[in-house]
């Protein structure tokens, strides 16, 4: 009988001690159905950090946030996960606002044309990549003499040309973005209206007689942004030009005249 009583109390001992000690552990449930009987040490927001029941004084391991449904503590609570996205890390402030900084138009007057009398308006527009950009330079001559039908040039064999009217297209390749100092190049095709004004002709002046050209040229330059709504340059074109207009008492090849460009800009940047 004694014996028979020995064996029950170990045996609801034993009992005791197994339901006790399952309640000192943590349970993580995890989203694929099985169970982990755990000692959490830690919850950041990207993992779940744990020790082994049978070694609590053990290695932590850690198991991805994201695999993890719910945990039951030992005291009885639980905590349920919701779907979390693992956030991305911010780029730096300089790469991400690239764009903005240094603002994608641009408006600007052409100083060396100033020289000419003339006044070249540029605007510009800079694509999402901060490397291709398109300008149009417009130009309104003021030195034509067109008006004036008895101007004449003394010397008997030069010709005139004095601009009154130009639209372009310039297409410009920026290799390193946007940024203080930048290399560009790119092709550019130009419409000119041009007052061509003639020698004398015996005692009779050529006049003034109006040309259309079309003019192709590749541009090579730099480009300056100290601050970013300011921004000014240099750049040089290379290229020929085609007259449409075949005007009478000309000494110049109607096509394939070398030409070559000068441009020094300043203007707004936004």
């Amino acid at each position: 009988m004694t014996h028979i009583l020995s064996n029950a109390f170990l045996s609801i001992l034993f009992t005791f001690f197994c339901i006790s000690y399952s309640y000192t552990q943590d349970v993580v449930h995890l989203k694929d159905g099985s169970m982990l009987d755990v000692k959490v040490t830690e919850i950041t927001p990207s993992a779940v950090k744990y020790r082994a029941r049978n070694n609590p004084d053990g290695p932590v391991y850690s198991i991805d946030r994201r695999q993890v449904r719910s945990i039951v503590y030992e005291n009885g609570t639980s905590e349920t996960f919701e779907r979390t996205a693992t956030p991305r890390p911010e780029k730096p402030i300089r790469e991400r606002r690239a764009g903005e900084d240094y603002g994608r138009h641009f408006i600007g007057l052409n100083l060396a044309d100033l020289f000419r009398t003339d006044i070249t308006l540029h605007y510009e527009y800079l694509l999402k990549n901060n490397r291709i950009g398109f300008r149009i330079p417009v130009t309104v001559g003021f030195n034509n003499n067109y008006f004036n039908t008895d101007s004449k040039i003394e010397n008997p064999y030069v010709f005139r040309r004095n601009r009154i009217f130009s639209i372009g297209l310039d297409a410009r390749f920026y290799p390193g973005g946007q940024g203080k100092a930048r290399y560009v190049v790119g092709p550019g095709l130009h419409y000119i209206l041009n007052n061509k004004r003639g020698p004398l002709v015996g005692s009779v002046p050529v006049g003034n007689h109006p040309v259309s050209t079309m003019r192709i040229m590749v541009y090579n330059g730099v480009v300056f942004t100290p601050v970013p709504q300011f921004r000014f340059g240099f750049d040089m074109g290379l290229g020929t030009q085609y007259d449409f207009t075949d005007t009478e008492y000309t000494d110049e090849r109607v096509f394939g005249d070398p030409k070559i460009q000068f441009n020094w800009y300043a203007g707004y940047k936004f």
